[in-house]
């Protein structure tokens, strides 16, 4: 901590202003890295702390995703085609949206 005060205070030394006294810039300096020691073992503690065993990471509940995926069926089913294929291409099926374009675009006769 002292090292790296004294390494703040050396790059800072440009903005001391010799008209003022010394104590309060130091101890200004001195605080803000005081406040950035307390932030930095702060996260690295907020990363060590264990995980709650008794809550669990994942739903296990399979009826929930079974009627999310009706509901969603349904409200596509509302959509115009030109809408619905592109979101369930893309979203669904996971296909680039150029290759959804593609597997869409609607045949053009040439005119002779």
């Amino acid at each position: 901590m002292l090292q790296e005060l004294l390494l703040a205070i050396h790059n800072q030394r440009h903005n001391y202003d010799p008209t003022q006294p010394l104590m309060p810039w130091v101890q200004a300096i001195a605080r803000y890295k005081l406040v950035e020691l307390h932030r930095r073992r702060a996260r690295k503690e907020a990363f060590q702390d264990p995980l709650d065993d008794n809550q669990p990471l994942v739903t296990t509940v399979d009826h929930d995703a079974s009627e999310a995926r009706h509901d969603l069926e349904k409200l596509l089913n509302l959509l115009p085609d030109r809408h619905r294929l592109p979101i369930l291409c893309v979203k669904i099926e996971g296909l680039s949206v150029t290759d959804a374009a593609r597997r869409h675009r609607p045949s053009r006769r040439v005119q002779s």
